[in-house]
């Protein structure tokens, strides 16, 4: 459990807002507290993907290294944010690196607790995995505009290996059936 964390400070995480208390509860008995320091390596590329992370201060780049060697930041991330949730769906390797930029504070979820509550079949996991879900397809729809940014007939130079990267980022089978939300189950 995370040290000095209290509900009240999940509940302002944007991904966790509004869950019930309860949910809160549960999310923070399966908090680790990572402190980093600046420039440091969250994870790489590469590297098995076993927890997600959410940031509470500080902040990280997503960088993905393509062919030959070369890397490309992709996101930069702040506090709020939500990284590495998609290990919990599709277990694997990870498909980008983390750095942090400064000192970083961040909660990290362990894959095997979350799935463990999953296989209970417990109401808060449907909730909270509901909320990851939605971090996604909103990841998943941004995208999806740069997509079509980078595809616009005017564009001087459109980067292949940029959508391709991204094709393959967002656009593989991740062997999901899509499930109903809380509220429309009757929860």
């Amino acid at each position: 459990m995370a040290a000095n964390l209290d509900v009240a400070q999940l509940g302002q995480i944007a991904v966790f807002a509004d869950l019930p208390e309860s949910d809160l509860d549960v999310l923070r008995a399966l908090a680790q507290r990572v402190e980093l320091d600046a420039e440091a390596t969250l994870f790489n590329q590469g590297d098995t993907a076993d927890a997600l992370f959410v940031v509470l201060t500080g902040n990280l780049d997503i960088h993905v290294r393509v062919e030959g060697g070369r890397e490309h930041l992709v996101a930069h991330m702040g506090p709020g944010n939500v990284v590495g949730e998609t290990s919990l769906f599709v277990s694997g390797l990870r498909s980008a690196s983390a750095r942090t930029t400064a000192p970083t504070v961040l909660l990290r979820f362990p894959d095997g607790a979350l799935r463990a509550m999953m296989g209970a079949a417990a109401a808060s996991a449907c909730r909270i995995i509901y909320r990851l879900a939605q971090a996604l397809a909103a990841r998943l729809r941004a995208a999806d505009a740069h997509i079509a940014e980078m595809s616009r007939e005017d564009r001087v130079a459109v980067f292949d290996d940029d959508l391709d990267r991204l094709r393959r980022i967002f656009f593989t089978d991740w062997a999901l059936t899509a499930t109903k939300s809380p509220s429309e189950s009757g929860e």
